[in-house]
């Protein structure tokens, strides 16, 4: 979002990210605490869970084999990295590409879980559901900053859940039936 649609611009900052990245990153910790039990928790609902992140792919494979001690590795159907396509988040290539290797039709069946306005700009764009993950517990006002609906920035969450038991409580209601609602 920094730098428009400057591609150019982008991948210049993208490689110094990286460059600094590699000397410097070291322990993996979870996002959130139990966040293993919530994702077992799901793909014992049968449900196909994923990771698309715009970090890339050598940091993250380092990352997912060292959380929890390994405990991670199998539970996700699907990764995408950054540097997995041309284009970053907010574009929605890297939601198509793993829609594409799941073998599914991106639509509002497909939910993807992001903090952040670049994944929920790319979850609409992609025409899927956006549920925006509000770890850092702000209010209402400045949710209706950062998601102001205007013409220049029309992209809005479907929903917003602000832990993860919030999360679990819309998966089993919506898979006993009920449907998203703002």
């Amino acid at each position: 979002m920094l730098f428009g649609d400057d591609q150019d611009t982008k991948q210049i900052a993208h490689t110094l990210f990286t460059d600094y990245y590699r000397r410097h990153f070291g322990t993996v910790l979870p996002f959130e605490p139990q966040v293993r039990g919530l994702l077992t928790a799901l793909k014992s609902l049968g449900l196909t869970i994923g990771i698309i992140t715009n970090r890339d792919r050598e940091f993250f494979e380092h990352e997912l084999v060292a959380v929890e001690d390994g405990t991670w590795k199998n539970l996700f159907d699907v990764n995408i990295c950054g540097n997995d396509t041309a284009l970053r988040k907010p574009h929605p290539d890297q939601l198509q590409l793993a829609a594409d290797q799941l073998q599914i039709k991106p639509g509002p069946n497909v939910w993807y879980v992001g903090d952040s306005t670049t994944d929920v700009i790319a979850t609409k764009r992609a025409g899927m559901t956006s549920v925006f993950f509000n770890g850092a517990q702000w209010d209402q006002p400045w949710l209706e900053t950062i998601f102001p609906a205007s013409e220049k920035y029309p992209h809005q969450p479907d929903v917003v859940v602000n832990d993860y038991s919030e999360f679990w409580a819309l998966v089993l209601a919506c898979k006993n039936g009920s449907s998203l609602q703002k």
